[in-house]
């Protein structure tokens, strides 16, 4: 017996290609002309994370196949957009896209979003007739995964502007997150929305880290609402849903809501995956020769440890070796450190509640002769002054303090490549320059009259 169309329909496909899977979801939910009508301007807003590549980006396949079905339903204008993101200007991933023959060929274009820019991204989405969301879904160390509601307004993690401290136990971080996500499905919820989890990053993701791993669920979701699609998504992955902070808050803001969901296509039961999500404990990340110490931490501080912390162990791997032994402490309070060299202090909560701990100070002892006894040798030249041990005091300059709360991610690996050097980090070196070459290049042929 089929069941009853509801306004939360919610399509779960599995398939032998994502192709085959997108192509099911549409005709679960009843082709693409039932959401695009003769001449409609649509905006597709989708992941393009330069210089990640596949799974982090959305599917260029899917695209591909996107566009051609929007127009086949008679779709006069077709614009998909995307940040940048860790700090790189997109500005020439169209000719990525032109080389794949995905989106100028097809006649459609790319939209570029400048970083944190809402208002940006309302015009456009206001201004057009359908609004879809094609989302890559990864693992995410805030939010479990990747969902549709993250894709509103990404954060850019590497430029990051630096917050003014929080309340540990008030959590504002992730709440000032999780509202700039919602705010512009608050104003104009998708028309369609497509969580493509047929391939995802699990482990360290959601960028491709050393311990990230790449799996394949062959599943994708699809319906009309965010919340609906979003909740069944975490469902998939064995996640409960209520208690994500994003389902929580779209709910409170009425974007959509979680009662009388109708799943059609293969049953969700059946389905779910076993996903190994990002760690949530910064100790037990193991990064080689690096000792990670950790106080009360609030979700910014976490947040941003974590990326660098995979970033560490991902492009550090020969530094590290030259470095032989640091330490991170996170937080409030953290534990002194195995050794007092090469004491990387992150957040303003590590540095000053660590203000006097003995690590801060170092003593060493110098022989030196009282002012009485040299006097005393000047005028009894045959005998010898006695000398003393002196202890001196004097700041331990293996000190890196990286200030914010949470501090910002590019000004931190900055920071740590110019404490090692070239020499001793020449691998974070290298690394640190690839993104400010990117973002230097692409800022300039912007200039020059670029997209």
């Amino acid at each position: 017996m089929s069941q009853p169309e509801t306004d939360l329909n919610v399509a779960i496909a599995k398939a032998d290609t994502p192709l085959h899977a997108y192509n099911e979801i549409l005709t679960l939910l009843g082709e693409m002309e039932k959401f695009v009508s003769i001449n409609d301007r649509i905006f597709v807003k989708i992941n393009l994370n330069t210089p990640e590549g596949f799974p982090v980006n959305t599917s260029f396949a899917l695209i591909k196949s996107l566009i051609k079905s929007c127009k086949k339903a008679g779709a006069s204008e077709i614009s998909l957009g995307s940040y940048s993101s860790k700090g790189v200007k997109i500005r020439n991933i169209d000719q990525l896209l032109k080389i794949n023959e995905i989106v100028m060929p097809l006649g459609a274009q790319l939209l570029y979003l400048e970083e944190d820019s809402e208002s940006e991204l309302l015009d456009i989405i206001q201004n057009c007739d359908k609004f879809f969301v094609v989302n890559q879904v990864n693992v995410d160390p805030l939010f479990d995964c990747t969902l549709s509601m993250m894709n509103s307004a990404e954060i850019n993690i590497l430029n990051s502007q630096e917050s003014t401290e929080h309340d540990l136990e008030g959590d504002f971080y992730k709440k000032e997150m999780v509202s700039k996500l919602l705010s512009i499905y608050k104003k104009r919820k998708p028309d369609l929305i497509i969580n493509d989890l047929y391939h995802v990053m699990e482990g360290a993701g959601p960028y491709i880290y050393k311990d990230s791993n790449l799996i394949e669920t062959q599943l994708m979701v699809g319906g009309t609402d965010p919340v609906a699609v979003d909740f069944v998504t975490l469902k998939l992955m064995g996640k409960n849903p209520l208690e994500n902070p994003l389902i929580i808050g779209a709910c409170e803001r009425n974007i959509g809501n979680t009662d009388n969901i109708n799943i059609i296509g293969v049953d969700l039961e059946s389905s779910k995956v076993n996903i190994n999500y990002c760690e949530k404990i910064l100790e037990d990340i193991t990064v080689h020769n690096c000792s990670i110490k950790t106080g009360s931490t609030c979700s910014g501080c976490y947040h941003i440890a974590y990326h660098l912390l995979n970033i560490m162990k991902t492009y550090m791997t020969k530094d590290l070796k030259y470095i032989t032994r640091q330490s991170v402490l996170i937080g409030e309070n953290p534990p002194e450190p195995d050794l007092n060299k090469n004491v990387i202090l992150f957040g303003n909560c590590a540095i000053k509640s660590t203000e006097n701990s003995s690590f801060r100070t170092i003593y060493t002892s110098k022989e030196s002769i009282p002012l009485s006894d040299k006097i005393k040798s000047i005028f009894n030249k045959g005998k010898k002054p006695n000398k003393k041990l002196k202890t001196i005091e004097k700041p331990n300059k293996q000190v890196l303090n990286i200030p914010g709360c949470p501090p910002n991610l590019n000004s931190t690996i900055k920071l740590i490549s110019n404490y090692y050097g070239k020499q001793q980090g020449p691998n974070l070196y290298l690394y640190y320059n690839l993104m400010e070459t990117y973002a230097s290049t692409s800022n300039k042929k912007a200039k020059k009259g670029g997209v």
